[in-house]
């Protein structure tokens, strides 16, 4: 019994902690701009999450997302070199290897 009670109050516990409000940083927009940046993200599908430097961005999902490219113009957002695929949202982060628009391995870090 004592053991189900623990079990039951971890649980609970694990689910409050993601509702704490994500850490602002000096340069964010005020809570009511982020919202609104939310809402609106949202809105037209996307999630709208913290972002290298630039401190939050709308992650849109791609509609090629997962098909096979060459070159950086067959995807609406970017043609990954290992794989030959799209990536599934737009914009990417982060070090990646890419292909160019002449179908050229780039590695650049996005942040």
């Amino acid at each position: 019994m004592i053991l189900n009670n623990i079990a039951v109050l971890a649980a609970v516990l694990l689910s409050l902690a993601g509702c704490q409000p994500e850490e602002r940083l000096p340069g964010d927009p005020s809570a009511a701009q982020m919202r609104q940046d939310r809402a609106e993200c949202e809105a037209r599908g996307g999630e709208y999450a913290r972002a290298g430097l630039f401190g939050h961005a709308c992650f849109m999902p791609t509609p090629d997302a997962g098909q096979a490219c060459s070159r950086a113009g067959d995807c609406e957002g970017v043609c990954y070199a290992d794989t030959r695929q799209c990536s599934a949202v737009t914009p990417v982060f982060g070090c990646i290897a890419m292909l160019d628009e002449d179908g050229k391995r780039v590695e650049i870090c996005i942040d």
